[in-house]
């Protein structure tokens, strides 16, 4: 005798990681070098590929070296010291009537100019900090860096091969959760919430799962206002991906899953129906 709950069984359509990363080339160039292989587990920040960057390391280290570099600022405030030193004591002096006004004065004026070239140096430091920043940025681009913690499940390019800005070179993923969504009718999408779990057969592998909702949205397109909700749940074999396994959710009482069917391409306009030619007597 077929069990009650068997109208509930639903097999689950597209069982991908809930988890994907896709790494995007940032701009256009060559490829330096693919650092993975696909079933590796990366980490985030770990480098996975790279462009040719020499150019960009090159400006990289000179920046560097230009913000590090303060030299030329140790010896503007040390002459500015001096200066301020050399305007008290003239000062000073001239309180006691053993220097002039105009000495004062020119005093004052070696270190108005010494205070300028401090100034500058501080200008260029800064400056040189803002250049360096620029040119890790734009080293930085040529790097593809993991920012999850996965496995690497596809690799769309090789090595010395041609990357344009846009282009997915390495695919990264979290195995140990996997995501699929169920079309439902309104009314059985409302009986659901989000955190409302279900359990999750997987035949092959001989486990079973609890999948919890994560989402319900509305189908776009819909007329009559169905709605795809998204079930996630642990994976048993964390690190692979489940192939050619049938996965089945039982759905709570009362919850019916739709079979959406493919609507037909529109015919062309214009377009006839050619007649059904007669049969020869």
């Amino acid at each position: 005798m077929t069990p009650v709950f068997a109208q509930n069984l639903f097999t689950l359509k597209e069982v991908q990681p809930s988890t994907v990363e896709s790494l995007r080339a940032k701009e256009a160039g060559v490829l330096d070098s693919i650092e993975v292989a696909i079933g590796d587990e990366v980490t985030p920040n770990q480098i996975l590929a790279r462009l040719d960057h020499d150019r960009q390391l090159h400006a990289y280290n000179t920046t560097k070296l230009k913000s590090e570099n303060k030299g030329q600022l140790e010896i503007a405030e040390g002459d500015l010291m001096e200066k301020s030193a050399g305007l008290e004591e003239m000062r000073d002096r001239f309180r006691r009537r053993q220097v002039s006004q105009n000495q004062v004065q020119q005093s004052e004026g070696q270190a108005k100019t010494s205070r300028g070239k401090l100034e500058q140096a501080k200008m260029f430091v800064e400056l040189a900090k803002l250049e360096f920043l620029q040119a890790e940025k734009n080293l930085e681009k040529r790097f593809f860096r993991a920012t999850i913690r996965g496995t690497v499940i596809d690799i769309a390019r090789v090595k010395g091969q041609k990357a344009a800005e846009g282009d997915v070179v390495v695919t990264v993923a979290d195995l140990s959760e996997l995501a699929s969504s169920i079309p439902m009718s309104k009314e059985s999408a409302a009986a659901l919430s989000t955190n409302t779990s279900m359990p999750v057969r997987i035949p092959g592998l001989n486990a079973t799962r609890i999948a919890r909702v994560e989402s319900i949205s509305d189908i776009k397109g819909s007329k009559s206002g169905e709605q795809m909700v998204r079930l996630v749940f642990s994976n048993p074999t964390p690190h692979q991906m489940i192939k050619d396994q049938i996965c089945e959710v039982l759905l709570p009482e009362g919850v019916k899953a739709l079979n959406l069917a493919k609507e037909a391409p529109p015919a062309k306009p214009g377009a006839t129906k050619k007649p059904t030619p007669a049969a020869k007597s």
